[in-house]
């Protein structure tokens, strides 16, 4: 669940995890590749997910000592 940091609600001014209180589901997304539904209450900013294959792992040295790998080279 995608929610504010600062309460256990979608109400950021309600502190903790108050009691009494509804939680409005603003939309549904499926992350396909992680095999979940995320679910977003309020306003939210999402994040992308990351590859399976971190593209840090194409970076390397070629026999001269120059980098390889990052942005085409």
């Amino acid at each position: 669940m995608a929610k504010t940091h600062l309460s256990g609600s979608a109400d950021a001014r309600l502190r903790n995890v108050p009691t009494g209180h509804n939680l409005p589901i603003q939309e549904l997304r499926i992350s396909a590749g992680a095999r979940q539904i995320v679910t977003l209450a309020g306003d939210i900013m999402t994040l992308p997910g990351l590859p399976s294959k971190p593209n840090a792992l194409d970076i390397d040295l070629d026999d001269d000592g120059q980098i390889v790998g990052v942005l085409g080279t």
